[in-house]
């Protein structure tokens, strides 16, 4: 259940109104969508306001947590100090995640190339009648490692969170984390232009991640081009949407780390303009700015060499960077398979974009 602000109908309390869940599984609080958060801020320095709106969304997710029943589950993630704190705030029984050694599931490692990932997890679980008579402050010693293996993406370690959450999902259902594991093998699929490895022309890989982004996640997929691109590693960075006050800081961040990881870096939309080109083009990474997805291909075929590898990241609003990645596959026949945002809809909304952006780069 997303939230995107305080208020009715965007908020945790109208969802609430509609679905009362028995087990909730907090993930993270961060400033994603926080523009409708901005009116509850008073001015600060741009450090202070990111921690207080990520404060107040964890106060409106956290409502589900709060009002979980007494024979529940909450499910949270103590690598985030808001999530976290919700241990204390709710009667259901809690699991908890993340890379503390103090975690009933601890995510241990993360290993990405370009031919798959895997997750290393170990487990403090007891069986369930025996975890549920445990305090909520009680280490448990017994633990089991495990891994799961995705042959077939190349994801960020923040995707090991949400495994770990339904490893803890599933020990509340009597499944074993090992058996969760060879069921999130075996089931777990990806929606297109999600952390997708992709060929693309002249022998090169492309990392189509291009459906939506946050900054946070940007960064993570940047750290994940940096990990496994046999060659250069080159990014084709999209606007950040619905940031509100902190866009600017939020652009900078990412654009920090583009210039400290990639060999060169295309960017698209105002906001990357205006936040993200000052930043990296004080740097000594090779930077190009373009209105359009389209524009920014006709600038990557001529760039694009055997063994790069290309990350398409930002957000959907108005950008539609799958058509940078469409443009640049091996195979463009595969398009409507692999990538995001298909069907006649989204063909009209791409064929609107193309005319306007021709019209006004004219």
């Amino acid at each position: 259940m997303g939230i995107d602000g305080p208020l009715p109908p965007k908020n945790m309390g109208y969802l609430l109104s509609i679905f009362q869940p028995s087990i909730g599984v907090l993930l993270n609080a961060r400033p994603m969508h926080s523009h409708g958060f901005d009116a509850l801020i008073s001015p600060q320095s741009e450090a202070e306001r990111k921690a207080l709106v990520s404060r107040a969304i964890a106060e409106e997710k956290g409502r589900m947590i709060v009002g979980l029943p007494k024979n529940g589950l909450a499910v949270l993630n103590t690598d985030d100090e808001n999530v976290a704190a919700f241990a204390e705030k709710t009667q259901a029984h809690v699991h908890t995640f993340g890379g503390g050694v103090e975690n009933q599931v601890r995510l241990v490692s993360t290993e990405q190339s370009i031919s798959g990932t895997t997750f290393t997890f170990q487990t403090h679980l007891n069986p369930i009648e025996e975890q549920f008579e445990q305090r909520k402050d009680q280490k448990i010693e017994s633990s089991t490692a495990f891994t799961c293996v995705f042959p077939r993406y190349v994801l960020p370690a923040h995707f090991g969170y949400s495994l770990a959450a339904a490893v803890a999902v599933g020990h509340y259902f009597g499944i074993t984390p090992e058996q969760s594991c060879r069921n999130l093998e075996k089931h777990y699929q990806l929606p297109p232009s999600r952390a997708s490895l992709l060929q693309g022309i002249n022998e090169s890989y492309i990392i189509d991640s291009s459906y939506n982004s946050s900054a946070q996640a940007a960064a993570d997929m940047l750290e994940l081009l940096n990990t496994i691109a046999p060659g250069r590693k080159l990014a084709l960075l999209g606007d950040i949407r619905e940031l509100g006050n902190v866009a600017q800081e939020e652009h900078e961040l990412v654009a920090k780390r583009a210039a400290a990881l990639c060999d060169e870096v295309i960017l698209i939309g105002p906001q990357m303009k205006q936040y993200a080109l000052p930043i990296v083009s004080k740097t000594k990474t090779p930077v190009q700015w373009f209105a359009s997805a389209q524009a920014a291909a006709a600038q990557l075929k001529k760039v694009l060499q055997p063994q790069d590898t290309l990350l398409v990241k930002g957000s959907q609003n108005t950008l539609l960077l799958e058509i940078a990645v469409e443009l640049l596959l091996a195979d463009p026949s595969t398009a409507e398979q692999l990538l995001c945002r298909r069907g006649a809809f989204w063909d009209q909304e791409r064929g609107k974009l193309v005319i306007n952006t021709n019209r006004n780069e004219k």
